[in-house]
């Protein structure tokens, strides 16, 4: 989780991240498109991180309702826009500790 494990040659877990400042209007049918694509994959994980960075529009509102609605999506909302960068490295740090505490939130390391 938050890391990618290659298993006999197969992808077994993915974090998407997605960076969003102000993407309101666009985003319920970026997240739409990414699940039905992920669903052919067949993979045991997969998390869809959108960080919201710092939105001045309905961006955090929109990702938490799609939140609600598909575990697969988590939601990182940063104060203030700190750049697309920073957002990319924010979404990469928070799913590589999700990777390491397991999605149940234990501290047991994850197959390798």
């Amino acid at each position: 989780m938050g890391e990618t494990f290659i298993i006999m040659g197969h992808l077994r877990s993915l974090s998407i991240v997605i960076p969003a400042y102000n993407e309101e209007q666009r985003l319920p049918a970026t997240l739409r498109a990414i699940a039905a694509y992920l669903e052919t994959k067949g993979l045991d994980f997969v998390e869809i991180l959108v960080v919201d960075d710092g939105s001045t529009d309905g961006t955090a509102q929109v990702a938490r309702a799609a939140a609600a609605e598909d575990p697969r999506i988590q939601v990182l909302h940063r104060e203030g826009k700190g750049g697309l960068g920073t957002a990319y490295l924010a979404g990469f740090l928070y799913a590589m500790d999700r990777g390491r505490r397991g999605a149940n939130g234990c501290s047991s390391p994850m197959p390798t």
